[in-house]
């Protein structure tokens, strides 16, 4: 009696105890938001006042001063990140709601991304005809540990959400496996249309910049994704233009890199928030959602986006915003049906297109502030300059050095003072 007493102490101690470290969890978490959100105000106000200083006391520097600024952003931004992620995987951790056989798998898939990145930079300024089989390797050891995933996710499926009460399996709600395959298979198709007809063709010379600039660009919307204006309660949040940095990519090197480097933006995006019940609903939720940001640089492929800039980000913009929107009701219509009557909805279908506004609403905010960065002058060069003129730019920052050494490798040898006539038959070419 006595030991059995104990024992129910004993558990009623180790239950109060989580409970308070869970409560503590969420407010530093919520304490955290904050300050991340104040700290990044900071920065970006630091930044823009010493751009201001530069522009005034030295403007030859601004260009110098620029890149300084940046690495100071994405060493920030790295360490917002892993900041914010540790944070979040012990959360879900202690709450017993990270399944391990899903979440390391998916930590692979990023790391391999992130490693496979950095090689490919390496080897492009190493061995640049080796960089199409480093690729290829790349490719394989990032499928590997999504594909484990993919099936993880779907052996829990079956295991613990296929005919649970909740999810699935009473009358309001179920999920549809075959809706929500053919969704993802139709948001695919659609990505790799638009990719093979739209896509620009890339130049061996511009991959150590695009590649370079794609790993600045995840960090910085994974770093702004954790400044959290507003958070929706069943997953999803209105954040400081998160999606921003990806739809610059994008329209920048096109949406062929830009829907890899959503995709990888996407993983990420499942370890920071997971809402996982079924494979397809995953790929709709986190990978195809955020690859969808990589449409936004379709509108490159047309010559009348090129010549109105403006207007070519805001109707590429709102296309790859609109394309995520509905890659998320998707996934609410088929997978989550069981929100719409906790919410008080008999429509699961007008329920998920009202609850994922949100989306929209923080494109339109990426949206608004990428029409005010469009309005310096020298910002907007930097951002809708093609890769293929700097591509002409290095060709022709090459030719000047060669020029300049051959200038001083024609003035290091002696000239030959005695007169050469034309009738003896000597050309040029041959003294």
């Amino acid at each position: 009696m006595i030991l059995l007493a104990d024992a129910s102490v004993d558990e009623q101690v180790a239950k109060a105890t989580k409970q308070a470290v869970k409560s503590t969890l969420n407010l530093v978490e919520d304490k955290m938001g904050q300050a991340f959100l104040w700290s990044t105000v900071a920065v970006v106000g630091l930044i823009l006042l010493g751009a201001l200083a530069v522009y005034f006391v030295k403007r030859d520097k601004l260009a110098q001063y620029g890149k300084t600024a940046l690495l100071l952003a994405v060493g920030f931004a790295v360490g917002i990140g892993v900041t914010g992620l540790a944070l979040t995987l012990i959360k879900y951790d202690i709450r017993g709601s990270l399944i391990p056989t899903i979440s390391y798998p998916l930590a692979a898939t990023v790391a391999a991304a992130l490693a496979g990145g950095f090689a490919l930079y390496i080897v492009n300024i190493l061995a640049k005809d080796k960089f199409k089989l480093a690729l290829w390797i790349v490719v394989a050891l990032v499928l590997v540990p999504l594909i484990v995933a993919l099936v993880y996710i779907g052996i829990y499926f079956a295991s613990d959400v296929r005919g649970d009460g909740y999810y699935d399996g009473t009358s309001s709600a179920n999920v549809s496996p075959s809706a929500l395959v053919g969704s993802a298979v139709g948001l695919v198709v659609l990505a790799a249309v638009v990719a093979l007809f739209c896509g620009r063709k890339g130049d061996k010379r511009e991959h150590t910049r695009s590649i370079a600039y794609a790993g600045v660009s995840v960090a910085l919307a994974f770093a702004l994704s954790y400044v959290r204006l507003f958070r929706m309660p069943q997953g999803g949040s209105i954040t400081l233009a998160s999606m921003l940095p990806i739809m610059l990519y994008s329209i920048k090197y096109g949406p062929r890199k830009g829907l890899l480097v959503g995709m990888v933006y996407g993983v990420l995006q499942a370890l920071q928030d997971p809402y996982i019940i079924h494979p397809a609903q995953f790929l709709l939720d986190y990978p195809l959602a955020f690859a969808m940001l990589g449409l936004a640089g379709w509108v490159g492929h047309f010559k009348f986006f090129n010549k109105y800039p403006l207007v070519g980000l805001l109707v590429g913009s709102i296309s790859a915003f609109f394309m995520r929107y509905i890659a998320h009701v998707l996934s609410g219509i088929f997978a989550f049906s069981a929100y719409a009557g906790d919410a008080g909805f008999d429509n699961a279908t007008l329920y998920s297109f009202l609850y994922n506004t949100y989306v929209l609403v923080d494109g339109a905010m990426c949206a608004a502030l990428a029409s005010l960065m469009f309005v310096n002058k020298g910002v907007r060069n930097i951002l809708i300059t093609k890769p293929q003129e700097d591509v002409k730019a290095a060709k022709e920052e090459e030719t000047g050095e060669q020029a300049h050494s051959e200038s001083e490798s024609q003035e290091a040898q002696p000239v030959d003072e005695a007169p050469v006539s034309i009738s003896e038959g000597a050309t040029s070419d041959e003294r």
